[in-house]
């Protein structure tokens, strides 16, 4: 991630992809799912 004066840049898609990742790996897919979308695709 780059900031380019008052804005930062978008994560490129396979920062997403890694950052997806990370946190299904870490944080366990309801709360990755959380993350993305805000709300639980478990309920």
């Amino acid at each position: 991630m780059q900031q380019n004066g008052c804005c930062i840049d978008p994560l490129t898609t396979d920062e997403c992809t890694e950052y997806e990742v990370r946190a299904i790996s870490e944080l366990g897919q309801e709360c990755a799912d959380w993350l993305k979308n805000g709300k639980s695709d478990h309920n």
